[in-house]
């Protein structure tokens, strides 16, 4: 139902954008949630993206959609606004982690000028934040968060939580020593069903579960898995109290994590759609092909070894694995790329058709080189006229664009035909990979020789 409905608001403000009918749009985006704004965002050009944003009225609405749109919007917003002033406006409405996590996408120098325009206590906590590794839990904790002196009864306890504003949500209250080392916990239930007059050391929860500012947020996502945490207390080396990490930020991660690996899985680089460079995708590519090729000629020589007085064409089965491997990787990975690029509503539509081109421009390149090595191979290694060994190439380059095109095309009719693209992909594009690639590769081979 979501879907429909997201897929209903860009076309909606398509249509609006074509009239330059603001008012309208303005109507829209105020009765719709920042993550469906964020998704229509995502899937406009720049310009139409900062120009819908820009209508938003709403001053929690707003922030809320930037954060929905991470970082790299921002940098997005500047190129075509250039005002940073209101990106400012916007910072301060956030919690710190939020805002370390905007700006840590951002240029560098862009964002350390924005930081400089923030009022002085919101620009030291994010600062503080800033400092910590990319990974670690610091990056993501939340810094104003609700401590208390264990010397503190209930009742004053409870009238500070009444009165305190800019403070992350609260599900435990934290007990802390004169030090500010962290002594003991209390849930919010825990807090309102006791006597006013009990002082907070008394009925305390002494046995902690806390991860260091230092610590990965792979740790922080374990614990909060195995202890069902919808926050976890984030200390340093001393014991001190830093801040919390929440659930959401956690959700955050492992889904993150989760996807790079599912890129990583299929020979794909984790930054492949974010952030897509000509160079590193062209490295990927060389070494995971090269290491396929590698295991493909290993796998044709011990079948020549134990087949070397078969007839001569017969010994053209050895090529078999290499054409397999070669082509189920490249079937994976066109699939993979459409599935989590194109279809991930997080991922700005630009960048993901930017990404894709380039992609399916270096696959192009570096699979025209392997058909040469192919050549080389099956000239020197078999003594092949040098017409065969050319129709080997060009079988090898045939099917795996082929398979790049079946690794494309599957997901996006999957998906017009309203079924799961991932899952109904990956079990048909195997079988349907090693059938089309071998009478393929075979038929390109008889055919020159």
């Amino acid at each position: 139902m979501k879907v429909n409905r997201a897929e209903m608001l860009l076309h909606s403000i398509t249509r609006l954008l074509s009239r330059n009918a603001d008012a309208n749009i303005r109507r829209i985006l105020a009765k719709s949630h920042p993550s469906e704004i964020a998704s229509v965002i995502r899937q406009l050009p720049d310009d139409d993206g900062v120009h819908v944003i820009k209508q938003i009225r709403d001053t929690v609405r707003e922030p809320e959609t930037f954060v929905e749109l991470e970082g790299k919007f921002i940098q997005t917003y500047l190129d075509n606004t250039d005002d940073k002033n209101h990106i400012v406006k916007v910072m301060q409405e956030l919690p710190d982690d939020e805002v370390a996590n905007l700006l840590a996408e951002v240029n560098g120098e862009t964002a350390e000028e924005i930081l400089s325009l923030m009022k002085t206590s919101k620009q030291e906590d994010v600062s503080e934040i800033l400092q910590y590794g990319e990974d670690t839990c610091g990056r993501i904790m939340a810094v104003n968060i609700h401590k208390f002196n264990q010397k503190l009864t209930a009742k004053e306890a409870i009238s500070i939580i009444q009165n305190s504003k800019h403070v992350e949500s609260i599900y435990y209250i934290y007990v802390v020593d004169d030090d500010n080392h962290l002594v003991g916990v209390i849930s919010l239930r825990q807090l309102l069903q006791v006597q006013g007059d009990r002082v907070l050391k008394d009925f305390m929860v002494r046995e902690l579960v806390s991860v260091n500012v230092y610590e990965s947020q792979d740790k922080a996502a374990t614990f909060v898995e195995d202890y069902n945490f919808v926050s976890l207390p984030v200390i340093d080396d001393d014991g001190a109290l830093m801040g919390m990490v929440t659930v959401d930020d956690v959700i955050d991660y492992i889904r993150e994590e989760a996807q790079d690996e599912v890129l990583q899985m299929a020979g794909v680089e984790a930054e492949a759609i974010d952030d897509f460079s000509y160079l590193r995708a062209f490295g990927s590519r060389v070494s995971w092909y090269g290491l396929l090729f590698i295991a493909g000629v290993l796998c044709s020589e011990i079948i020549l070894y134990y087949f070397k007085d078969v007839p001569q064409k017969l010994t053209y089965l050895c090529f078999a694995p290499l054409v397999l491997r070669l082509c189920g990787s490249m079937a994976t990975q066109g699939l993979t790329f459409v599935t989590q690029g194109l279809f991930d509503e997080d991922i700005e539509r630009s960048r993901s058709i930017r990404a894709f081109w380039g992609q399916m421009l270096i696959t192009l390149l570096v699979t025209l080189l392997f058909a040469g090595v192919v050549f080389c191979y099956a000239f020197f290694r078999f003594l092949e006229p040098a017409w065969t060994s050319f129709g080997m190439s060009i079988g090898i380059l045939v099917v795996t664009v082929m398979s790049i095109f079946v690794g494309v095309m599957l997901p996006l009719i999957f998906n017009k035909l309203n079924i799961d693209p991932q899952i109904a992909s990956s079990r048909v594009i195997h079988v349907l990979m090693d059938a089309l690639s071998l009478l393929i590769f075979f038929a390109f081979l008889f055919g020159w020789s």
